[in-house]
């Protein structure tokens, strides 16, 4: 679904909020829980490099076409309760869209990874 970009607000598990650019019909559908964000808002962090947004993976079972949705919020409905959503879905030959179900088939949550320092402090019996 390459299109526009936009800046959404992904809230955390934590609850602390992020920017994130996305394609724009990914972050606007309703049931994948993102915001847009405005100029109230406030100035916001990017993702830190150790933090993975939670996900659903999709599929059509008519055409087998596969999405990845990004989801911004833990509870929104797309990824508690899973089901069906509605995607467009542009054709390559026609270049003409379609509105067609997707079924969810596996939904990830966020994914923090601890920081690895290069030197652990740890001594091995060397000089350095």
């Amino acid at each position: 679904m390459a299109g526009s970009k936009k800046t959404f607000v992904y809230k955390s598990d934590t609850g602390t909020d992020y920017a994130v650019t996305l394609d724009e019909s990914n972050g606007e559908l309703l049931s994948a829980g993102f915001t847009d964000l405005d100029d109230g808002v406030g100035p916001l962090n990017g993702l830190p490099r150790n933090l993975k947004m939670r996900y659903v993976n999709c599929i059509n079972s008519a055409t087998g076409a596969t999405r990845k949705i990004f989801i911004g919020n833990k509870d929104a409905a797309l990824f508690l309760q899973g089901g069906i959503v509605l995607l467009n879905l542009i054709a390559s030959i026609t270049g003409i869209g379609a509105l067609l179900p997707f079924r969810i088939t596996l939904a990830v949550g966020e994914i923090l990874s601890r920081y690895n320092p290069n030197d652990t402090g740890l001594l091995d019996g060397d000089e350095d």
